[in-house]
């Protein structure tokens, strides 16, 4: 049993032994050395004991020379082995625990990130809302292998969600779920999914509420309470019946001053098509508004971001202070485009040109007349929006005779 300092000189040009396999042990480590089997082939190893001395010796390998385990770097890795040993552990016992673990791209959490990055993505314009309820809602299965979670899990997690009282996000929890099981069926992650047959917790009522015009004016004019970047948000939203996440993501470059118009591209509308906004004199002095209160140096391109990098997110505290300065309860942003068209409907302008303010995605009723009606209804567009911005404006107007106008933060 040959005894030197391991170098590469040394590695490279001890011959190999006729038959069996030799060993060199490192005088600059004990326990380190190099195995050279009658093949030629080098191998660096570890020999320990644990318990000390008169116990059985073990050995462990710690890989071939040559990348990436050079003389240097398989001395350090010995090292710390050696160092694990001194500390009672038995690196052989880790090695064959880490074999034996699940797989990790198959654990939950990252089954999820791959669905998000090769599906969701390419394919679903709404992929972040996806990634944040199977991060949010599912995160008690992350950690376990994905094919150990089973029909009764997935029941288990939406009955707790329902008895939170949370019963619309339990259907939209099971949809993306439901979604994420069937990719991994058909990736080969899964043979079936747990999930077949399984029924939506709850049904789902459509919304129908729709602001009066006190309750708008109420939450108007609370909104300047509470003060920018969600007074200017909410504001835009009455007067663009915009999406929220189309008003919150919203970057300068995309409105044109001179035309007075907003064209939210391709890529953040729901329809994947561009849409063509025409802005009111109203929508148009919140903006001028939303610039006076930016600070001027480095100023981002997003009209509402914290970070100067990332639109805003995280909308219900601000809400919920909302509805308790304005005393408006039981409603959501996204009433508001609702309550947009109710008005612009009482201010007799035709559902085709309200369903092209909301940018449908099939604005006259019917994928055909989508396809056939390529008229876009810009000039009347225009008008309704200037005749609502107006309405909004009377509405003020005629509830700061009757009142004095809470205090507002610029």
């Amino acid at each position: 049993m040959a005894r030197a300092k391991l170098t590469k000189t040394l590695v490279e040009t001890t011959p190999a032994p006729p038959s069996g396999r030799d060993f060199i042990w490192d005088t600059s480590l004990p326990g380190f050395g190099l195995q050279i089997t009658a093949s030629g082939a080098r191998t660096f190893v570890v020999q320990y004991r644990m318990g000390g001395r008169g116990s059985q010796t073990r050995r462990y390998t710690i890989g071939p020379f040559g990348k990436p385990w050079t003389v240097d770097s398989a001395r350090k890795e010995a090292r710390r082995i050696l160092g694990e040993v001194a500390d009672g552990k038995d690196p052989q016992t880790a090695r064959i625990a880490a074999r034996t673990a699940p797989v990790h791209r198959d654990l939950f959490e990252d089954v999820v990130a791959d669905f998000i990055e090769r599906d969701q993505k390419p394919k679903n314009r709404s992929w972040a809302e996806a990634q944040r309820v199977l991060r949010r809602e599912c995160g008690a299965w992350n950690g376990r292998p994905i094919g150990d979670i089973g029909r009764r899990d997935a029941l288990d997690l939406l009955d707790a969600i329902v008895d939170r009282g949370s019963p619309t996000m339990a259907n939209r929890t099971l949809a993306y779920v439901r979604r994420l099981f069937n990719w991994c069926v058909e990736r080969g992650v899964l043979n079936s999914t747990p999930l077949a047959g399984v029924k939506p917790p709850t049904k789902v009522v459509p919304r129908d509420r729709i602001l009066s015009d006190d309750e708008l004016v109420a939450v108007w004019r609370h909104s300047g309470v509470i003060g920018p970047p969600f007074s200017h948000l909410v504001r835009l939203l009455i007067l663009t019946a915009a999406r929220r996440d189309e008003v919150a993501s919203a970057t300068w470059t995309e409105f044109d001053v001179e035309r007075t118009e907003w064209v939210i591209p391709a890529a953040r509308s729901k329809n994947a098509r561009a849409h063509a906004l025409p802005l009111s004199p109203q929508a148009v002095a919140e903006l001028q508004s939303i610039r006076r209160v930016q600070r001027p140096e480095g100023a981002p391109d997003f009209l509402f971001s914290r970070t100067g990098r990332t639109p805003i997110s995280g909308f219900s505290k601000a809400k919920a202070r909302l509805d308790g300065q304005s005393g408006v309860t039981e409603w959501r942003l996204h009433d508001l485009r609702r309550t947009v068209a109710s008005g612009l409907a009482r201010l007799g302008h035709r559902s085709e040109v309200i369903e092209r303010i909301l940018n449908h995605a099939h604005p006259g009723g019917s994928p055909l007349a989508s396809t056939y009606q390529r008229y876009d209804h810009a000039p009347e567009m225009r008008a309704a929006l200037e005749d609502w911005g107006r309405h909004v404006e009377r509405l003020l107007e005629a509830a700061a005779k009757d009142s004095s106008n809470p205090r507002e933060t610029d």
